[in-house]
């Protein structure tokens, strides 16, 4: 944990590296598919564009967040998953 960084370096900070990064989280913003999305697509997605612009986290089960909206279905499905 030494080695890794939890928030970026006042190094990186004054290259303004993370910039970039950050402004790169905009591919997120996009309608919701007509059609399903393959997971491994999904994932891909998130960890090329989200990865970079995350934070490091020393709990080893925690992923990250992913804060977004649901699908009627997906929420009526864990509604009776929960029950």
């Amino acid at each position: 944990l030494d080695a890794r960084n939890v928030a970026p370096t006042q190094e990186v900070i004054a290259k303004r590296c993370c910039e970039a990064q950050i402004a790169n989280l905009i591919q997120f913003d996009e309608p919701l598919p007509n059609e399903p999305v393959k997971p491994e697509l999904v994932l891909q997605l998130l960890d090329r564009v989200g990865s970079p612009a995350s934070m490091a986290q020393a709990g080893s089960r925690f992923f990250g967040f992913v804060t977004g909206g649901s699908l009627p279905a997906a929420l009526a499905a864990n509604w009776l998953a929960a029950a």
